[in-house]
């Protein structure tokens, strides 16, 4: 086996000072809290809208064809 000069060995696992193996720190975990709200919020939003158009709409389409008496 070949021995490597020092200067072209890989780096020793967990021995640099920016490795860290606490997780992230509160306002880490307050940004994926957030981020992962948008991700959730976002789509349930577009979709509560689009349900809310479209019922809406079909609403407007029908109003004229049921009698005064049944509705408003």
């Amino acid at each position: 086996m070949k021995k490597m000069p020092p200067d072209k060995l890989p780096p020793s696992q967990g021995t640099s000072p920016a490795v860290s193996l606490k997780g992230p720190g509160l306002g880490g975990r307050i940004r994926n809290w957030f981020l992962t709200g948008v991700i959730i919020a976002g789509p349930l939003a577009t979709t509560a809208y689009i349900v809310w158009w479209f019922v809406d709409t079909v609403d407007n389409w029908v109003k004229h064809l049921v009698p005064v008496r049944f509705g408003g």
